[in-house]
C-alpha cells in the first residue's frame, strides 16, 4: 500500500496537495503473482483548486484532473481512484477532520497548507519517509507544509505554490488613451506604478477598483499579504507570530501598508472598495482601468 501512495503521490504532485489520511482504505490485495486490487479516494476542492470553472461546465472525463487519474490506473493495473469533489473548500478542512475521527477519511484530500492542516494534525499521517529527495530539492513551499513550520518536524503534505496567480486585468484602450503600453513596457517598480495610476486619474478614469463588500478579500487582504512574504519571506513573520520580534518593526509589512494607504489616500482606487459589489461591472464598462 505505502508503494502505491508513493506512486501516487509522484504521479499528482504538479496538480495536487496531498495529504494522507489516518485510517484511510486499505484496499484488497492479492498474493502471489497476481496484481495487487487496491482503491484510493481523493478528495479535490470544486473552487479555487484544480477544476476550473469552465472545466466544470464540462462532464466530468474531461477535466484534467480526471484524465490525470485515468494515467495513473492505466500505469498502475489493479489501482482505482475514486473522486470526490467537495463543494465548499472551507468546510472540506472540518469535514475532512470527521471523516478522519470516523476512520473513514480519504487517502488523499486538497487542503488549505499551514495552520488549516495543522491543526488536522492528529487525523493525517506523516508523508516524510514517501517524498523522492529530488521533490525536496526542487519544489518550493515545504514549510508550508512542515508541521507548525518547523524545519524538521514531520511533512504532512505535499505543497503545490502554482495553485493561483495574483494579477491585475487591465483595460488596454484605457492604457493606449494614457500612453501606457503594459504589454510590452509594464511597470517595473513602485515609483513607476504610482506614476502610471496618476495619469490614469488624470485622464478621468478610476486606476483600481476592487469589491470587498462580498467578503472575500482578495484585494486587501490576499495581494497584500503575499506581497509581504514576497519582501522578508516567512521566518521575521513567525518570529513576530511567535512573539519573539514586533510587527511594528517589521519594515516589509510597514512598506506593504503604507503602499496601500497611500493608493486609497491619492484617490487611485475606487474609495467604496470595502463595500462595494459592481466594480466588475464597471470595470467591462470602461470606467476602470485594472481589476484585480
Amino acid at each position: 500500500m505505502k508503494r502505491t501512495i508513493r506512486s501516487l503521490i509522484s504521479i499528482l504532485v504538479i496538480v495536487l496537495t496531498v495529504l494522507t489520511a489516518v485510517g484511510c482504505s486499505t484496499g484488497t490485495q492479492s498474493t502471489g503473482s497476481e496484481t495487487e486490487s487496491q482503491k484510493l479516494t481523493i478528495w479535490i476542492n470544486g473552487r479555487d483548486s484544480f477544476i476550473g470553472p469552465n472545466e466544470q461546465k464540462l462532464p466530468q472525463e474531461q477535466w484534467y484532473i480526471s484524465q490525470a487519474i485515468e494515467r495513473f490506473e492505466t500505469a498502475n493495473p489493479g489501482v482505482t481512484v475514486d473522486l470526490v469533489v467537495s463543494a465548499d473548500a472551507l468546510q472540506a478542512h472540518q469535514t475532512f477532520r470527521t471523516a478522519g475521527l470516523a476512520g473513514n477519511a480519504p487517502d488523499i484530500a486538497n487542503l488549505w497548507a499551514g495552520q488549516f492542516i495543522f491543526a488536522l494534525n492528529d487525523v493525517i499521517a506523516p508523508i516524510t519517509d514517501y517524498i523522492p529527495e529530488e521533490d525536496l530539492e526542487n519544489i518550493n513551499g515545504w514549510d508550508t507544509v512542515t508541521l507548525d513550520f518547523k524545519e524538521g518536524n514531520p511533512i504532512i503534505g505535499y505543497p503545490t505554490p502554482d495553485n493561483q496567480m495574483c494579477f491585475f486585468l487591465y483595460n488596454k484602450k484605457i492604457m493606449e488613451e494614457v500612453g501606457l503600453d503594459y504589454e510590452n513596457n509594464p511597470p517595473r517598480t513602485v515609483e513607476a506604478f504610482m506614476a502610471d495610476m496618476e495619469k490614469i486619474k488624470n485622464a478621468g478614469y478610476t486606476p483600481i477598483a476592487a469589491d470587498e463588500g462580498g467578503g472575500y478579500t482578495y484585494y486587501f487582504f490576499y495581494i497584500a499579504g503575499y506581497w509581504w512574504v514576497q519582501q522578508n519571506g516567512i521566518e521575521p513573520i513567525l518570529a513576530a507570530d511567535q512573539g519573539k520580534s514586533n510587527f511594528a518593526d517589521d519594515q516589509a509589512l510597514l512598506t506593504a501598508l503604507n503602499l496601500y494607504h497611500e493608493i486609497y489616500a491619492k484617490g487611485y482606487m475606487n474609495q467604496d472598495a470595502a463595500t462595494s459589489a459592481d466594480s466588475w461591472n464597471k470595470f467591462l464598462q470602461g470606467e476602470v482601468a485594472m481589476f484585480p
